[in-house]
């Protein structure tokens, strides 16, 4: 996806600080490997080789040759080839994961890295010492153009191949999910021919070990649970590709909220079976909040609550929306935070809580952090986008998140800081900043939530 966000509102406790198909191939899972064990940080390496940039511009008409491509592909039966286990290799220095009985106070995480960029944002994250780092998506871009997708081989080579990152992806404990520049199309759902292929190199590259059910079921989507009663942590990676129902286009291309897709209309018959999730993933979601945890993170690509444009968001199927806040309160699954990236800018949503039975038990707050390298500029004679349940103003620096958790105190602080020195430069798309006049690592916005705001109304503290 590619474009910019929401605006308006204001709750909570907030700071803001502003600058001067079918035709997928599954790869057997590699043979087990020793995975590398985190390490001290070290110090960072002292310079970075130059890169070369590259220009991948957006249009009606690119998006039509990739629908056409879709279909072509699936009528013909092409398969994109699948990748051979690199069980003969040397195995990559991928840091584990933390231990189960971890109790985990800071993690990051951000979406959109251009793996052609510069990817010096790693030093900052790393600095803030999280115990792990979460990718919402397009971890990198590698649009297919034909079988054997031979650029998004190409992307994921490029990225493992960078000294920052190389660095980082040692050290830092590494969790995420695809969205479209990684699943192989830009904005594809469940035609996407190479999502297979796709899905197998991710799993690949992260050296997931074979016994993981990701390897044997359809989609990426996986859960996770660290610590003790009292301070469980629970993330919950959604799929929102893999399975996803096509959205409806729009009438009005680049018109203000309108610009790509429009949500169904659900009362007069449009999209009844339309669907984000899919049936046995949303099973699988009901049985993961049915398990206890006093903070769950829930992650998604694209954003979950915002209603201000015209971009992929779970909106445009509108009853996939009620479907989940009407899940969070059937089984009363206390502590759900969103975290969501895609949007190539950033902000914090807010939607109500309430006794209706469509609606949440408790008020739901969404951090959406995009973009780590080029993130969308307006220009001087635009607007921002105006969102009723945006809290402050669309972040548009290239940026990354932090969760922190106080367990005593029972808070949750959600940040956004700057994850380089161009501020809000001009960015032309994909493309580095033509100006340096920011500071890396800097306080754009936080909010503050009680964890015992975030529970059931009956059970609040």
């Amino acid at each position: 996806m590619e474009c910019p966000t929401p605006c308006e509102g204001d709750h909570v406790k907030l700071t803001t600080t502003t600058a001067s198909s079918s035709s997928e191939v599954h790869a057997a899972p590699p043979a087990d490997r020793p995975r590398v064990q985190p390490l001290s940080i070290a110090s960072p390496p002292s310079s970075t080789p130059a890169r070369t940039t590259q220009c991948a511009v957006a249009s009606a008409f690119a998006f039509a040759l990739a629908a056409l491509l879709t279909v072509g592909l699936a009528v013909a039966g092409s398969r994109t080839p699948p990748l051979e286990p690199r069980a003969a290799a040397a195995p990559r220095r991928v840091a584990s994961m933390p231990a189960a009985n971890a109790t985990l106070t800071l993690l990051a995480h951000g979406s959109c890295s251009d793996q052609v960029k510069a990817q010096r944002f790693w030093k900052v994250v790393m600095g803030m010492a999280p115990q792990l780092f979460v990718y919402n998506g397009d971890i990198v871009y590698g649009d297919c153009t034909g079988p054997p997708c031979a650029e998004l081989t190409s992307a994921w080579s490029t990225l493992f191949a960078d000294e920052d990152f190389g660095w980082a992806v040692a050290r830092l404990p590494m969790e995420g999910i695809l969205d479209d520049h990684d699943y192989g199309m830009n904005d594809c759902s469940a035609s996407n021919p190479y999502k297979g292929f796709a899905k197998s190199l991710f799993l690949h590259q992260f050296d997931v070990p074979s016994t993981d059910p990701r390897w044997s079921r359809p989609g990426l989507y996986h859960a996770r649970i660290h610590g003790a009663p009292g301070r469980r942590l629970q993330l919950i990676t959604l799929d929102t590709r893999w399975f996803r129902s096509e959205f409806k286009p729009t009438d009005c291309r680049g018109c203000p909220g309108r610009q790509r897709y429009v949500p169904y209309n659900i009362s007069a018959g449009e999209g009844a079976s339309a669907t984000i999730l899919g049936a046995a993933q949303w099973a699988w979601l009901r049985a993961e909040l049915e398990k206890p945890a006093d903070v769950r993170l829930l992650i998604s690509t694209v954003q979950v609550l915002s209603s201000g444009h015209g971009w992929e968001r779970w909106g445009m199927i509108p009853q996939e929306v009620t479907r989940l806040q009407r899940m969070i309160r059937e089984t009363r699954a206390g502590g759900v935070v969103l975290l969501s990236g895609d949007r190539h800018s950033a902000g914090f949503y807010r939607t109500p809580g309430g006794d209706a039975t469509d609606s949440a038990p408790y008020d739901l707050y969404e951090v959406t952090s995009s973009s780590l390298t080029h993130s969308f500029r307006l220009r001087a004679d635009e607007e921002d986008e105006v969102d009723p349940l945006r809290i402050g103003r669309a972040i548009h620096e290239n940026n990354f998140g932090t969760v922190s958790i106080d367990w005593a105190k029972r808070l949750i602080t959600l940040r956004l800081l700057t994850s380089d020195d161009c501020g809000v430069s001009p960015q032309e798309w994909h493309r580095p900043c033509l100006a340096h006049n920011d500071v890396s690592g800097r306080d754009l916005a936080n909010l503050t939530i009680s964890i015992d705001d975030l529970q059931p109304r009956d059970e609040q503290r």
